[in-house]
């Protein structure tokens, strides 16, 4: 049997298990059985209340206490006894990743509660301890209408076109941070030492770009700056890794030079003498990612999604740019809040606060996407364990009868379906992303989410965030919705189905009874009265 997600790996075992634990108390305290006793009081009422008594009419009561047994007695064979037969197992649950281009590229196979699977860490917290989830029997009609429904939903989706994968692509950046302190300052006196003087020169200055793209002077491995300013800024302090150069750090004699020297910061970045930053940064986007990305790394997933287009030296700026989003340096030292120093980071701020509306809103929408479509798949499978753990009460409650096992058969598959809904919602984002973002610059933009994006730029993610969330909230709903109508409609025909075989049809043949017995009566009185005439 397959399932939609990792995690329902394992909470389809334990609802089943669940299951299992909660019936056999039921049957052991007796519980199992009331619903037996409340047949036997109804018919003993309904007998008693239908009026005279006919010769013929506790026949019919035994009659219709029969169909109602045998049709209870089949409910618990078919839906509430679990059956070895059709028990599962760490070996017998399997995901299968939907298709996208990441799936394609990280080679993901099947994927079953023994594997150690390093495309999830749920099987990391203990459940290989419970030895009662190697075989876990479950009644046959739940688990056809759970097997039909996971093939359904795998049919439909195999059919659709393959999701691209931009959204997850956007997740997958989110994930982008420096975990390395040292490397996080460094980063910082980089900001200070490098970046802030060439931004104010640029301001002071407003140079003619060339050509080169506006956001380029937003960042600080900025092109622009490596070409007309870093060549002729310095490291304001000795860096690791740079040693002492006669030529460049003459502010030194060779008798008192440190170890370390002040390195242009076009060398500090490209690292031509030392250790590159640049490629320090890099490090850390596969690090932060190598979990998550099965081995492709995040460059890789990138240049798929972009056809390409978007490899190279323009990924690897686009990831590092998205990394320090993530993990922003910090201004490290108090002495250059000076003169353009300080003009150009107000100016920066101010740029920043002139869209804190905007963004605000932009930062809400997005969290609220995160969470419903990250959470969203983790729910799906927590309700389904919740209402495998409970069927036995929700049995019991309904005295075996076929009409729940319509209505229960109708909310699994029901649920199980909106994992075709969500693949369809994410498909649409993609298209989505593509028409608002319509070409890999812009792309760029939507994937590094900064505050530089301007106003129409922060408003349409909001937008699209907003739209994607609604698909992911209302599809379910709406198809929760027809189907609950389906569902009442189906268990009422099922319902009326087994009221004639239980009630209706045995009160038919009662009817006939008392009226042959009258018609019988009246025909022997008119004999009696032509004998007496006679």
């Amino acid at each position: 049997m397959t399932v939609d997600t990792p995690l329902a790996l394992y909470t389809t075992l334990f609802g089943w298990s669940f299951y299992n634990t909660i019936w056999d108390a039921l049957v052991g305290s007796g519980i199992a059985f009331l619903p037996f006793l409340g047949l036997l009081i109804n018919n003993f009422v309904e007998t008693r209340t239908e009026g005279d008594l006919t010769e013929s009419q506790p026949r019919v009561a035994v009659t219709r206490m029969e169909t109602q047994l045998v049709l209870m007695m089949l409910v618990i064979a078919l839906a509430a006894q679990p059956a070895s037969v059709t028990a599962l197992g760490p070996d017998t649950v399997r995901w299968i990743p939907p298709p996208s281009i990441l799936n394609d590229l990280e080679g993901l196979e099947t994927v079953d509660a023994n594997d150690d699977a390093d495309q999830h860490t749920y099987g990391e917290v203990g459940f290989s301890e419970y030895a009662e989830l190697d075989s876990v029997p479950v009644p046959f009609w739940w688990y056809a209408v759970q097997a039909v429904s996971q093939g359904l939903n795998r049919a439909i989706i195999d059919e659709f076109p393959t999701a691209e994968g931009i959204r997850d692509l956007d997740q997958l950046a989110r994930l982008l941070t420096i975990s390395d302190p040292g490397l996080r300052a460094e980063t910082s006196d980089f900001y200070t030492q490098c970046y802030v003087p060439a931004r104010s020169r640029f301001d002071a200055e407003r140079p003619d770009l060339g050509g080169t793209p506006p956001e380029d002077t937003q960042w600080i491995g900025s092109i622009f700056f490596m070409e007309n300013y870093y060549d002729e800024i310095r490291a304001g302090e000795p860096v690791t890794g740079f040693s002492w150069n006669a030529d460049r750090d003459t502010e030194w004699a060779a008798d008192t030079a440190p170890d370390n020297g002040k390195p242009f910061c076009d060398d500090w970045w490209l690292g031509e003498t030392g250790p590159s930053l640049r490629a320090r940064l890099l490090e850390q986007v596969d690090l932060s990612t190598a979990l998550f990305s099965g081995g492709t790394g995040f460059l890789g997933i990138l240049a798929a999604v972009t056809d390409g287009v978007l490899g190279g030296d323009e990924a690897a700026d686009l990831a590092i740019r998205k990394l320090l989003t993530n993990s922003p340096p910090a201004f490290s030292n108090q002495d250059f809040r000076e003169g353009r120093q300080e003009s150009t980071l107000g100016r920066l701020a101010k740029n920043a606060t002139s869209q804190v509306g905007t963004l605000t809103a932009a930062v809400l929408f997005d969290a609220f996407s995160d969470v419903l479509l990250l959470g969203a798949p983790m729910v799906q499978p927590m309700l389904l364990l919740g209402i495998f753990a409970l069927l036995p009460f929700a049995m019991v409650a309904s005295s075996y009868s076929l009409r729940f096992m319509v209505i229960g058969a109708v909310a699994i598959f029901t649920i199980n379906f909106w994992t075709v809904l969500w693949y369809i919602a994410g498909w649409i984002d993609d298209q989505l992303i593509k028409a608002l973002w319509p070409d890999v610059g812009t792309l760029e933009s939507f994937i590094t989410s900064d505050t530089f994006l301007g106003v129409s730029g922060l408003t349409k993610r909001a937008m699209l965030d907003m739209v994607t969330a609604s698909m992911y909230f209302f599809f379910p709903l709406l198809f929760s919705t027809l189907m609950m109508w389906a569902g009442i409609n189906a268990a009422g025909s099922v319902g009326r189905l087994s009221g004639f075989l239980t009630g209706a049809g045995v009160g038919a043949a009662a009817a006939g009874a008392r009226s042959t017995a009258s018609e019988a009566g009246g025909a022997a009185k008119r004999a009696a009265k032509g004998v007496v005439k006679a």
